[in-house]
């Protein structure tokens, strides 16, 4: 695919299940699923994680790009966290590909109707779905 069919690539896998990509570079990851309720609004979702997850310090993307965007900045990406695991493992680990988040940050994620996408290797960014 060239650059130009990548700026704008619509995903469609069934009816229910849609996903879209829209962006300069390579994507890493796009996960759709189906929508199951609502999608919860940022200041909920950036509330619960931080109540279920401290180190993950989720934060309003608008502090990241100091504009009004719509999405949430995971700053504490690089941190280890145990959760639910036997394991301690990093909250995001790029080269892990579709298992590169926690698993319970992810099912935090996924349970909002949100999903994740990697800013950089080190940077994890949350929209809604």
């Amino acid at each position: 695919m060239d650059s130009t069919s990548l700026l704008s690539f619509i995903c469609l896998t069934s009816s229910a299940d849609v996903g879209i990509i829209i962006g300069l570079g390579r994507v890493k990851h796009l996960k759709t699923h189906k929508l199951k309720g609502d999608i919860m609004k940022e200041g909920h979702l950036i509330n619960k994680i931080n109540r279920l997850i401290p180190i993950a310090k989720a934060t309003p993307m608008s502090e990241f790009y100091d504009d009004d965007s719509t999405g949430i900045w995971i700053r504490g990406s690089e941190h280890s966290y145990k959760g639910t695991l036997s394991y301690d493992r990093l909250l995001f680990e790029y080269y892990l590909d579709d298992e590169g988040v926690h698993p319970d940050l992810a099912k935090i994620v996924e349970d909002a109707n949100w999903m994740w996408e990697p800013y950089d290797s080190g940077t994890l960014m949350l929209y809604p779905n």
